[in-house]
């Protein structure tokens, strides 16, 4: 089952990637609502922006958000931990 743009959001706001206020931004900011985008989209849009990697956005797709934190390091790629989550 694919995940909607609030599931992800969620995700991502959970496992401290993004803030709640931060996806609200970006969403409200490129109209995307769970009724006219997809989780998909989303995810691209975010890799783009380079808000996330590419890895970042495929395991957060995949429901796995949570495990993008290791500690308090976020994993950019697979075998490297290199960004210091602050607020976690």
């Amino acid at each position: 089952m694919a995940l909607t743009t609030g599931q992800l959001a969620e995700g991502l706001k959970q496992s401290a990637i993004m803030s709640a206020e931060e996806i609200a931004d970006l969403r409200n900011r490129s109209g995307m609502t769970d009724d006219n985008a997809s989780a998909e989209t989303l995810a691209k849009l975010l890799v783009k922006q380079g808000r996330l990697t590419r890895f970042q956005a495929s395991l957060a797709y995949s429901g796995k958000a949570k495990n993008l934190l290791m500690g308090s390091y976020v994993k950019v790629a697979w075998g490297r931990s290199t960004k210091r989550v602050t607020n976690a």
